[in-house]
C-alpha cells in the first residue's frame, strides 16, 4: 500500500494529477503495480475528489469500500480495509 501511495503522489507530482488507474503507475513509478496481499488481486482504487482511495480488501477478503478498522473501539469490527486515504 505503501509503495503505490507514494508511486501515487511521485504521478501527481509529475503530471498535475492522479491517473485512472494503477496500471499508469508502470513501469516509470513502479517496476510492477502489486497485487494486494491479502487477495492476490489488483488493490482497490479510485480517485476521490483532488485525493485518492487505495486500499487492501484486508484478513476478510471481502471489499468493505475502503472501510479503516476502528482502533478505538473495545471490540474492533473485522470487516476492515487496509487503506491510504490521500485528500489531494
Amino acid at each position: 500500500i505503501c509503495r503505490v501511495g507514494l508511486a501515487l503522489k511521485l504521478f501527481k507530482q509529475d503530471t498535475g494529477s492522479y491517473p485512472e488507474t494503477l496500471d499508469k503507475l508502470s513501469p516509470e513509478f513502479l517496476e510492477t503495480v502489486p497485487v494486494d496481499p491479502c487477495t492476490g488481486k489488483s488493490l482497490a482504487y479510485r480517485k476521490a475528489g483532488d485525493g485518492f482511495l487505495l486500499y487492501s480488501l484486508g484478513p476478510n477478503q471481502i471489499d468493505d469500500n475502503g472501510k479503516p478498522i476502528d482502533l478505538l473501539a473495545k471490540q474492533p469490527d473485522k470487516d476492515f480495509d487496509i487503506i491510504w486515504k490521500c485528500g489531494k
